[in-house]
């Protein structure tokens, strides 16, 4: 994928922790009307624009965050599938070889034909307009797609000149309809009049930006899966401490590429809770659990039942998407069916080797209804009767919703009415 991309071994940036809270604190779903959203998943008519108005380094750094973070999915044709963003880049300077998602679609191509589960889809569509912010073709193209319907416009302000991107701010405000579903935000560092229930100023400079609320939750969440996975040493007397302890050896060990995803996964979390009508926020979590109450899991599933129209499911189908973006961008492609190896054969558990990080290749990569057909694969690889359910990709795409409220109850929030 020709997004340029630099996580792997390079420091962090004030841009990249900035674009991390913004992006977990605005989710494409913070304001989409709730008529776009049918249990858990986007309406297959929808359509969703995000639209760069200046593309300096700071947009450069939420576009790449956003590509990975805002996934969608319809249920469409009996299954769940991506309904990916549309993205309008906006710049003179904007160098179409570096930011054009090309390369993707080209590498998927070549694959099509060959020994693979079931290609995965394209996370976003860009487009990239060579234009001045201000230009009237770019204005009047924002103006008619927020008179279209069932379409909603995010529209991000940032030119490199506060005035300018306030005043820009302030046209558009002007000309969109009232009845449009759109939202703009300004990067301005004065909180002017500019600021209401359409238009958002964000980019404060003295916020600080150290205040790295999408890397604490991570470190949080891996300490409870850490004592989940410790269960067995639940009666040491200083088992809370033991988990502390052995949470962050185990962080402190991970590649940049493993934390990242960490990261990325546990800023899902506000975009799945808006896809079921909450929010959260500050507060004393209580019983009953609105989670628990919208996302609908209770207790034990059979496999099968991944396969009908949920909310449970359009969750894990949006965490697959949200996965598969991950690694796209990252640069991984699909692993060939016969490249997966078999790593071990206990008499009882047959595992195999998934994902090559040395290659970049993940079996993983597939379509929602692919990891079925991954699974079905690998049971019948492994034989001895051994079925797809042993084989379940599906429940890692549960974990963090499932575990969202001892998330937040661990972070002194709750979740909240949206």
């Amino acid at each position: 994928m020709e997004i340029p991309t630099d996580n792997r071994g390079s420091p962090e940036t004030t841009e990249k922790i900035q674009a991390r809270i913004f992006t977990e604190e605005n989710p494409i779903t913070r304001y989409l009307p709730a008529g776009f959203i049918r249990e858990g998943a986007i309406r297959p008519d929808a359509r969703i624009h995000i639209w760069f108005l200046g593309f300096g380094r700071r947009n450069q750094e939420l576009y790449r965050q956003s590509v990975m973070h805002n996934q969608l999915v319809s249920f469409e044709d009996g299954t769940y599938k991506v309904l990916p963003v549309c993205y309008h880049l906006c710049d003179t300077r904007v160098d179409k070889d570096a930011w054009e998602i090309g390369g993707l679609p080209r590498a998927l191509e070549e694959m099509e034909g060959g020994d693979y589960f079931p290609l995965p889809e394209l996370p976003c569509h860009t487009e990239i307009l060579g234009m001045e912010p201000q230009a009237e073709a770019v204005l009047a193209a924002i103006e008619k797609q927020a008179h279209t319907t069932c379409s909603h416009t995010r529209i991000i302000i940032d030119t490199g000149d506060e005035g300018r991107s306030r005043e820009l701010g302030e046209r558009l405000r002007s000309v969109l309809p009232e009845s449009g579903s759109f939202h703009i935000f300004v990067r301005s560092r004065e909180v002017s009049s500019l600021n209401d229930s359409i238009v958002t100023c964000f980019g404060c400079e003295d916020r600080e930006p150290t205040r790295d609320r999408p890397a604490g939750m991570a470190q949080k969440l891996n300490e409870i899966y850490t004592a989940r996975y410790t269960e067995s040493e639940k009666d040491r007397p200083d088992f809370a401490q033991y988990v502390s302890q052995k949470a962050k050896e185990k962080w402190e060990k991970l590649d940049r590429f493993t934390m990242y995803s960490n990261i990325f996964a546990v800023m899902g979390l506000r975009l799945k809770l808006n896809l079921l009508g909450l929010d959260y926020g500050p507060g004393s979590w209580k019983e009953p659990s609105l989670i628990r109450q919208r996302h609908g899991h209770k207790g034990e599933y059979p496999y099968e039942a991944y396969f009908t129209p949920s909310v449970r499911n359009a969750i894990i189908a949006q965490e697959h998407a949200r996965w598969n973006a991950y690694h796209l961008v990252q640069g991984y492609l699909p692993m060939a069916k016969q490249d997966i190896a078999e790593n071990s054969r206990d008499g009882k558990t047959v595992r195999f080797a998934v994902k090559d990080p040395v290659g970049k290749r993940h079996a993983c990569l597939t379509t929602y209804r692919g990891l079925d057909d991954l699974s079905v694969y690998l049971a019948e690889r492994a034989g001895g009767g051994r079925t797809a359910a042993d084989y379940d990709y599906y429940i890692y795409d549960e974990m963090l919703i499932t575990t969202a409220d001892r998330l937040l109850r661990s972070l002194g929030c709750t979740a909240i009415e949206r």
